[in-house]
Parts: C-alpha cells; sequence; structure tokens
C-alpha cells in the first residue's frame, strides 16, 4: 500500500502508527560533518544541522526560522517515532540552536491551554506542524503539533532579542481519543484549528491513504478555544487533511488534501462549508508569502522514492514543487520545482526575505533557494 501514498501521507502516517517504542531521549541532536547534502547547488544552499525539518516557522523581524524535528528512525519493526527537538536556524550566521527540550529552557508555567494540562511535554517532544503567532497581550506563541507521550497540542512562549531566543513550555490540549493529528493554525482569541488525518488504530491509519486516493474522507478539524473546549469544526471533512492556514482576520481556514492527487481547499469557518478549491499535486504544509498569497509545498506527481523511507536521516533528492495561491481567486502558479541535491523531498516552503526556504521529514538540512521573490520585481 505504501507505494501508492505520497511522501507527505507516508512521513505522517509512519508517526501516527505509532511503530515500534521510542527510546527515551538522550542528549540534543548535534551537528553532522558537511558531506554532499551540505554543498550548495547553484541558488540552492543548504543550512546542514537540522534534522527532519518537516515544518518551519519564520521569526518575524529577524533572519531566523524554528524547524521542527519530526524524527524517524528505520528499527527492526519498520520505522519508529522518537522523541525531537524544535530548533532556530540563524539564517544569517548559519548556527543551529536548540529551543526546547535545551538546558536554557525555563520551567513552564500551565497558563494557556486546557487548564486540566500541568504536565509540562519536555524530553517527550516528538514534534510536527508548527504555528506561530501574537497573542492579544503582544506574547509570541508557537503551536506544537506532538506525539511523544500524548496526541496533543503544545503551547510554546517565543522570547528574546538579537539572536538570543528561548522557548518555554505554557500549556497544553490534549486530543480526543485516536485522534491522529498534523498541522496547526491559531485563531484568534487564543483558539486554534488542527488537522486530524483519521481516527482509529493501525488498520485506519493503513487505510487512510488509499480511500483518500479515491476521494473519500478521512479526517476532518478539531477546533479549540478557551472555555469552550475541543470540537469538531463543521464543514471541514475531507481526505487525509494535512497542512492548514488561517486567514489573519479568522474567517477562512485553507485545508491541503490528499483527495485524488491533492487539492487546497477554502473553508469559510462560519458557515461551515468549503466555498472554493484548487488542485496541487501532493500538498504538505503551508505557509503565507508577505504579499499575502498562500505558499503550498510537496513532492511533485507521480512515482513516489518510497527507499528513502528505508534510511530516513539521509538525503532524499525527490522532485519537489511549491505553489503560490491566490487565495482570493484560489488560482495556484508553480512558484519552483526542482529534483536533486542538496534539496530534500519538499514537506514545507516559507518565504524569508528574497529567498524560498524548503523542509523536509528527510535529511539534516532546510534548504534556501536565492532570490526567488526578488525574481517578481
Amino acid at each position: 500500500m505504501a507505494t501508492r501514498r505520497s511522501i507527505a501521507q507516508t512521513c505522517a502516517l509512519a508517526i501516527l502508527a505509532g511503530l515500534g517504542t521510542p527510546p527515551a531521549v538522550g542528549q540534543e541532536h548535534q551537528l553532522r560533518a558537511a558531506d554532499a547534502e551540505c554543498q550548495a547547488n547553484g541558488d540552492l544552499v543548504p543550512y546542514c544541522g537540522v534534522p527532519f525539518p518537516e515544518d518551519l516557522e519564520p521569526v518575524p523581524g529577524t533572519a531566523s526560522v524554528i524547524a521542527s524535528d519530526m524524527h524517524l528512525k528505520m528499527g527492526p519493526s519498520g520505522l519508529e517515532p522518537q522523541p525531537g527537538v524544535l530548533k532556530l536556524v540563524n539564517l544569517r550566521t548559519g548556527t543551529v540552536a536548540a529551543l526546547y527540550p535545551a538546558r536554557s529552557a525555563r520551567p513552564g508555567r500551565a497558563s494557556w491551554g486546557d487548564p486540566t494540562c500541568t504536565e509540562e511535554i519536555g524530553a517527550r517532544l516528538l514534534p510536527h506542524g508548527l504555528h506561530l503567532s501574537k497573542r492579544r497581550d503582544g506574547a509570541w506563541q508557537l503551536l506544537a503539533v506532538n506525539h511523544g507521550g500524548r496526541e496533543s497540542v503544545e503551547f510554546f512562549e517565543l522570547t528574546g532579542r538579537a539572536g538570543q531566543w528561548s522557548l518555554r513550555w505554557r500549556g497544553c490540549v490534549v486530543a480526543p481519543a485516536s485522534s491522529h493529528l498534523n498541522d496547526v493554525a491559531a485563531l484568534p482569541g487564543g483558539a486554534f484549528l488542527v488537522t486530524t488525518m483519521h481516527m482509529g488504530g493501525n488498520a485506519e491509519t493503513r487505510d487512510a491513504g488509499l480511500k483518500a486516493a479515491r476521494g473519500e474522507n478521512t479526517g476532518f478539524l478539531w477546533r479549540w478555544a478557551p472555555g469552550a473546549g475541543i470540537g469538531r469544526q463543521p464543514g471541514s471533512e475531507a481526505p487525509m487533511p494535512n497542512g492548514v492556514q488561517v486567514d489573519a482576520a479568522g474567517r477562512y481556514a485553507y485545508i491541503n488534501t490528499a483527495s485524488k492527487g491533492g487539492d487546497v481547499r477554502k473553508l469559510d469557518l462560519a458557515q461551515g462549508r468549503v466555498v472554493a478549491s484548487v488542485a496541487v499535486p501532493n500538498p504538505d504544509n503551508a505557509s503565507w508569502t508577505a504579499d499575502g498569497r498562500l505558499l503550498v509545498a510537496g513532492v511533485a506527481a507521480g512515482p513516489k522514492p518510497m527507499a528513502c523511507f528505508q534510511h530516513p536521516e539521509k538525503p532524499c533528492p525527490a522532485a519537489s514543487e511549491v505553489y503560490a495561491i491566490r487565495t482570493d481567486t484560489m488560482t495556484a502558479e508553480r512558484l519552483f520545482a526542482f529534483a536533486g541535491t542538496p534539496l530534500n523531498a519538499a514537506t514545507v516552503a516559507v518565504q524569508a526575505g528574497a529567498d524560498l526556504l524548503i523542509g523536509s521529514c528527510f535529511g539534516n538540512s532546510v534548504v534556501a533557494v536565492r532570490k526567488v521573490f526578488a525574481r517578481r520585481d
């Protein structure tokens, strides 16, 4: 069955299936010596020492991004999820620093999220989708989907200045039993939406990709708000919902799905219905450009390099694409396409000034594509 799933689906399903027993976390990941993955190729420049950067969040006003470490390892029983580390990549200096868990992290204080969630996640963290936003009081909030120890959305506060950034745990929301989460986006007022690829156990996990390819709904969005708890977002049912973003007003959600090769759906949250969609091959995560377009990354249509899962820590030079969507017309333009090193199978793309940054659930690097946005001026 795996050969008929996209890279995005299989990366996620490997985590969601919970194959194997994650070992206790040890020391933080160390930078790896330069290798073929860490050599520039024309306008493609890698930042190495960033394992499995499945999702990226730019830190506004800086030359840095936060990377999630969706750590996979091939073990005796197959792909085994491992604890991961949220890292800060300084694009100006090329340095990489652990943000959480980290020795410098202050002890957590559970004042955001569900008041019944009081146990800090700590070294059990296994991060997946990320979302950075500013709360009403001006604090920077990082939401992280977590699969380690509990299926949850974890709240962190980002603090610091002049390159000295840190994350502090501030609470969590535990997902309803048998949920299989993927990506998260904040809503106004401290609420959030989180994609749920499907519900159920391992048997449902194995079938979800095939059902989605036929256009059958397998999952939906959970919506959580302070004081209201968690419930299904009306109208959000979709085939393997993956990445999610929300517009600044909190009116529309944009859901990446695996339906019949892939599409992006525009959901009116108040009306609870999809009002438009656009086909995009194998869409994974999404982000916003400075001019308000939605960036969607994924592997290109066609055969998938499933052999990459034998050694997920190594480069996976799959054909990858990034699309820019105008959300007013829901039209998609292919912004970038490439196959080969140093690029790994794309799971996320974000704008960093004039550059395009691409992350992957494989390998050890974030790749910058120089001056993609300057070319449009």
